[in-house]
């Protein structure tokens, strides 16, 4: 993983995260994932699909559960995104709801 990131692929560094997600704890938990997928997202912020794994960590994560920081992912999502539409169209209204449920606060 860390191999596939420090070759600037980071379509594999994401995968490899999302797959190894159930065994997370083996090699610092979610803490080790969500601190890859900041620098993937710090080194290319332009990566769509790093953005939406992002956010639906901050999202999901019970101990990193962090709503603005899942509504400024999907955001960057959807304006990055240009070959999903289906998946924009799902996220948008994911942005949708979050945003209503922190006016309903």
């Amino acid at each position: 993983m860390l191999d596939a990131f420090g070759k600037g692929d980071y379509a594999t560094t994401v995968e490899l995260l999302v797959n190894l997600r159930p065994k997370a704890n083996r090699f610092g938990g979610s803490h080790a994932q969500r601190d890859l997928l900041e620098r993937v997202v710090r080194t290319k912020p332009d990566y769509a699909q790093g953005r939406l794994t992002l956010g639906r960590f901050y999202q999901t994560e019970t101990k990193h559960k962090d709503l603005d920081k899942a509504l400024e992912h999907y955001e960057a999502y959807v304006r990055l995104e240009r070959e999903d539409p289906e998946t924009v169209r799902q996220i948008g209204r994911t942005i949708a709801a979050l945003r209503a449920a922190r006016t309903a606060k």
